[in-house]
């Protein structure tokens, strides 16, 4: 990004804009690849990762999917 300011701001701010959505569209690919993994559905994924980032930040995100299959495992016993 430092080359792209080098070159022009408007490179600059392309390429930071770039980095942001790629940065946002792993999310959904680390949602698609755990949650088939642990069998829980995409969108159930995708919050406990934001919800694990917002609270721990990366650890958070790392913990998120197993605290969320064990809470279904554990809730899914009780029926």
């Amino acid at each position: 990004m430092g080359i792209a300011f080098i070159e022009s701001p408007q490179k600059a701010l392309l390429a930071l804009g770039f980095l942001v959505v790629i940065h946002k569209l792993e999310y959904f690919l680390n949602g698609t690849i755990i949650g088939g993994r642990i069998r829980n559905p995409l969108w159930l994924t995708l919050l406990g990762l934001v919800i694990g980032e917002r609270l721990m930040g990366v650890p958070g995100m790392i913990l998120a999917p197993v605290v969320l299959n064990y809470a279904r495992m554990e809730a899914s016993k009780i029926q």
